[in-house]
């Protein structure tokens, strides 16, 4: 069964604007304009600046100097003229102009009193003082009042940010039903749900497309965001990282980031007012040789973290605080802190103590007879983004926040985990790692956001890769590949 779509009804009214102690709703409407009862308590209305055209006085030349900036000195249509005797305004209606309320429409909520129509007769539609003044509607202006369609007219999606407090999935959605179910949503509209809790809507869109305004239905998706969050950032130190970028500006990939990527990501929340907690872990994956890690000792590289790696090498994974949710707004401090731990980072992780160095100096006749033997030696370098740890870093921060609902801090909400990485977002990772993170992030609920600063390939990413276990059941070990041991990948049994 088709639908039925209400008859186009208009009619020009006189516009007044109201204070919040004549009342308190948005749109005061005198449905008697109507004696027809085509618009009624509750209906959808559409109301639409009337174009004046501007009056050409006899002291006034009928083409206005040209300003600077090449617009005429005639006053532009929506501007208050006032004609001189003789003089004719010519109106016409049009439903693209400038000042539009209800381009996608407003929600008329309740019919002027008996009271206030004897106070006031001539009362036909008045607006709040902060819709008249968001849209630039004047009091006493001609606007063309209209029934509008709900289906046409309905918000896809609006977005509404808050900050500052704690809200729940709950309390989301009773913020929604109650404050904006079947009713005319705008930009800039400021919501206060019961009485404490305060939101913003930031936009609105019908059909994928920013409105001024629309009508939130049934179907229409609210998105909240929070502006006080909490954001773990892991940037991955793989040896890409000290690479030239060949295909762009030719600095090294660490400085796509801190002059790039970051600075851009912390001047945003700025110009949104967004007051975030940032902590940065610079995390990477040391690769050693299987033969000079046999010969270091336990006391200077625990064995017991080292893992038993692809290609004859052992691994063992690094992670570096660079600052712990620190402001957002501090975020000139955080990069100097963050230039200043990148000059260190490489070393520290890549340089050990010789052990041979230290049996030497033990004895002192040995180390008068061979002064060759250096103190520190280079033991690893890092890995490659493929066949980094990023798995564990997510992991890492996933499992931190599992018990976020014990000593919850009020004033936050929302958990946002980004990853950087100077890869292409195509990642060789453990089976077993895979299935545990993916179960942790679905538990917690928690989002990750992958950065990759290289040119994206070919194919959709990010994409791990990994060993099918049963695929690698039914393989003799004889004929693996050197790149898969049996020790990364799980075998299931049914």
């Amino acid at each position: 069964m088709a639908a039925i779509t209400p008859k186009h009804i208009q009619k020009v009214c006189t516009l007044w604007v109201h204070e919040d102690n004549f009342s308190k709703e948005d749109a005061v409407f005198n449905v008697g304009c109507f004696p027809d009862g085509s618009i009624t308590t509750g209906s959808l209305v559409q109301v639409v600046a009337v174009k004046e055209a501007t009056a050409v006085r006899d002291f006034q030349p009928a083409t206005g100097k040209p300003h600077k900036d090449g617009s005429s000195g005639v006053k532009k249509e929506g501007s208050a003229v006032k004609s001189a005797p003789g003089d004719s305004i010519q109106k016409k209606h049009d439903s693209s102009g400038p000042v539009v309320l209800g381009e996608n429409g407003t929600s008329l909520e309740s019919d002027i009193s008996p009271e206030m129509k004897a106070k006031h007769p001539g009362l036909q539609i008045s607006l709040s003082r902060t819709i008249a003044n968001l849209f630039g509607f004047r009091s006493r202006m001609q606007v063309l009042v209209s029934l509008a369609d709900e289906a046409l007219h309905s918000a896809s999606h609006a977005e509404i940010s808050f900050r500052d407090e704690y809200l729940a999935r709950a309390d989301m959605w009773r913020m929604a039903v109650s404050e904006l179910s079947q009713k005319s949503v705008y930009k800039g509209q400021k919501l206060l749900f019961m009485g404490t809790i305060k939101a913003t809507v930031k936009n609105v869109y019908v059909r994928q497309k920013k409105a001024r305004s629309a009508y939130f239905s049934g179907a229409t998706k609210p998105i909240f965001r929070s502006e006080s969050a909490r954001y773990i950032l892991f940037i991955q130190m793989s040896k890409e990282m000290w690479d030239f970028d060949a295909e762009g500006s030719g600095e090294i990939m660490f400085s796509k980031v801190i002059h790039g990527f970051l600075p851009d990501l912390f001047k945003r929340w700025a110009r949104m007012n967004a007051r975030h907690l940032v902590s940065i872990i610079l995390f990477t994956r040391v690769e050693y040789d299987r033969n000079m890690s046999t010969h270091i000792k336990p006391t200077k590289l625990d064995h017991s973290s080292l893992s038993a790696h692809r290609d004859d090498k052992d691994t063992r994974d690094f992670y570096r605080v660079v600052v712990s949710e620190m402001a957002s707004d501090k975020w000139i401090h955080i990069l100097g802190q963050l230039k200043r731990e990148f000059k260190l980072f490489l070393r520290d992780v890549s340089i050990l103590k010789n052990p041979n160095f230290e049996d030497r100096a033990s004895d002192a006749q040995d180390v008068s007879t061979d002064g060759n033997v250096p103190e520190w030696i280079i033991a690893g370098k890092p890995s490659t983004a493929m066949r980094g740890n990023i798995l564990e870093a997510i992991n890492l921060a996933s499992s931190q926040f599992s018990k976020d609902y014990i000593d919850r801090d009020l004033v936050r909400t929302g958990i946002s985990v980004v990853v950087v990485t100077p890869g292409t977002g195509v990642f060789e990772v453990n089976y077993d790692m895979l299935k545990l993170t993916t179960d942790t992030l679905v538990g917690n609920g928690i989002g990750i956001d992958l950065v990759a600063l290289s040119r994206m390939p070919l194919h959709s990413v990010p994409l791990f890769k990994y060993r099918n276990p049963l695929i690698k059941a039914a393989v003799p070990a004889d004929n693996l590949p050197a790149s898969f041991e049996d020790e990364n990948t799980p075998r299931q049994t049914f």
